[in-house]
């Protein structure tokens, strides 16, 4: 069975061979397998390390919210994403991923209360797995990560808010 057209490689110096690869080639099946594992590793590693069902998408973070308006919506990016072009979510706090640790360390409000709900939000979803286990090992139980964070937010049409710094950032 011939890979499709779209899929077709020419291996002429890489491989020192001449000809199409099929899919009963095993370096074929070795080199499609390592391509959809180098794209899928970055995408994947958050959520096994935080664990699938701590992921929200957009409107299960809406829902949680209206379940529980006491809920802290953490975004870990740069204050230079926060305030750009793509904004952050109404009522969002700002805390660097950098400089999570030193927050959590000091107390800082909003990360006072280890009782209270926290969704960790980022540019797609990795920073904020991290945050979330930082989160955890500072003792934190309800923590959450918006799945693909702010650009999943904006692909569903959601608000955003934009401008200076004000009084939701550390």
């Amino acid at each position: 069975m011939a890979i499709p057209g779209c899929l077709r490689f020419r291996l002429r110096k890489t491989l020192r061979m001449d000809g199409v690869i099929t899919m009963s080639d095993p370096r074929a099946i070795g080199l499609i397998a390592g391509v959809v594992l180098f794209l899928a590793i970055p995408r994947l590693l958050p959520r096994v390390l935080v664990g699938f069902r701590y992921f929200l998408s957009p409107s299960q973070l809406v829902e949680r919210c209206r379940a529980e308006p006491d809920t802290l919506l953490l975004d870990v990016r740069s204050p230079g994403e926060f305030y750009g072009p793509d904004g952050h979510l109404p009522g969002a706090w700002n805390v660097p991923l950098p400089s999570l640790t030193e927050a959590l360390q000091n107390a800082h409000a909003p990360l006072n209360d280890p009782g209270r709900a926290v969704i960790a939000i980022c540019q797609s979803d990795l920073r904020a797995g991290q945050a979330v286990l930082k989160l955890r090992k500072a003792g934190y139980i309800q923590v959450w990560v918006l799945s693909g964070g702010i650009n999943a937010w904006i692909e569903e049409h959601r608000p955003v808010d934009q401008g200076p710094p004000g009084p939701h950032s550390t």
